[in-house]
């Protein structure tokens, strides 16, 4: 500890809030720390993916687990809404953050979009349809989906 009472302070509520992460099981950088996503299998990308537990009895818990340790994490080809990668923790600790600068009027149109998706998706399901989770991931992943779209739109010649 320091003569700075305000340094022994801060100390001891990172010691604290260190404490209260661990026991949420929430990773931190201490490599020893016992959240347990040491325990969990890193892909090539670097994104954890979640193993379940398997009944050896039961041939349907299997080929989902399988499903599941196959799947890869926000992956450009899980078309897969509410999205189930919600279920690993907070955006924040399960996505990589990738500011966006945009115009005024296009934040205006995503937006209008946005209000018009989440209106029908409300009356079509009865799940809620997250704007980061769902709505973001199925923009980008229609992209991915369809480059040529950038490629018009920047115009340059279209691939076959």
């Amino acid at each position: 500890m320091s003569d700075d009472p305000s340094e022994d302070d801060f100390e001891a509520q990172m010691s604290d809030v260190s404490e209260r992460a661990q026991k949420l099981g929430v990773s931190g950088s201490d490599p020893s720390s016992s959240s347990g996503a040491e325990s969990l299998p890193e892909n090539t990308t670097g994104d954890t993916e979640e193993i379940a537990e398997v009944d050896s009895d039961d041939p349907s818990a299997a080929q989902q687990a399988v499903e599941q340790e196959s799947r890869t994490t926000g992956g450009p080809d899980t078309h897969e809404y509410p999205n189930p990668d919600r279920e690993l923790g907070a955006l924040a600790d399960v996505y990589v953050n990738n500011n966006v600068f945009l115009s005024p009027e296009v934040v205006d149109a995503v937006e209008g979009l946005w209000d018009d998706v989440e209106y029908e998706w409300k009356k079509s399901h009865d799940t809620e349809l997250n704007k980061n989770w769902d709505f973001y991931m199925a923009c980008f992943r229609v992209i991915l989906d369809n480059p040529n779209l950038i490629r018009d739109e920047l115009g340059m010649d279209t691939e076959e």
